[in-house]
């Protein structure tokens, strides 16, 4: 039981919130996995985290609380101030530094809603460059019956589905139109 309650501990550490609320999180964890822990709202809007800590003179009577970047790594034992702001949302970024899967499918699942617009636009571009080397055509070649027959082929629900995840690096556009 010994061995099996050590393997535990090693892998999770605990932290808590300012108004004491235990929190069990993976270690490695950051201050945006613990926000997304606390609530989807409260991760979406992190903008940085506050550590308070006790003084490190060793007498633990006071506390100090010192501002940390989202990458920083929790440590056990550690309350951990969430600080959000509402211009504050998911980035790319954001992907790399969160460990914890539920954060990081969070992070993703608002990118894919929010930016959504921006991936089309990029994947209509990344698509259109892609066209013009192939031939002298471009997006204007395709027609609707070309549009049905790729998302067919890469089972997309719609050509707009389709442009989105080219411009999320979900899909490359790589080309062979002889098949057309």
């Amino acid at each position: 039981m010994e061995a099996v309650k050590d393997d535990i501990f090693q892998e999770q550490i605990f932290v808590l919130t300012p108004k004491g609320e235990v929190k069990d999180l993976p270690v490695g964890s950051t201050p945006l996995d613990f926000a997304y822990r606390i609530h989807s709202k409260v991760g979406d809007h992190c903008s940085g985290a506050r550590i308070i800590a006790s003084d490190s003179d060793g007498n633990g009577e006071r506390l100090v609380s010192r501002m940390v970047p989202l990458d920083y790594e929790l440590k056990n034992g550690e309350i951990v101030d969430i600080v959000t702001s509402r211009s504050a949302h998911p980035t790319r970024d954001w992907l790399t530094f969160a460990r914890t899967a539920a954060a990081r499918n969070k992070i993703r699942r608002y990118l894919k809603i929010n930016e959504r617009p921006i991936n089309m636009q990029i994947g209509e571009e990344r698509l259109e460059r892609e066209l013009k080397a192939a031939g002298p055509r471009g997006m204007d070649a395709i027609n609707d019956d070309a549009e049905n027959w790729v998302c067919n082929s890469l089972h997309a629900d719609s050509f707009e589905d389709l442009l989105a995840a080219i411009g999320a690096d979900d899909l490359r556009p790589v080309l062979s139109w002889s098949s057309c």
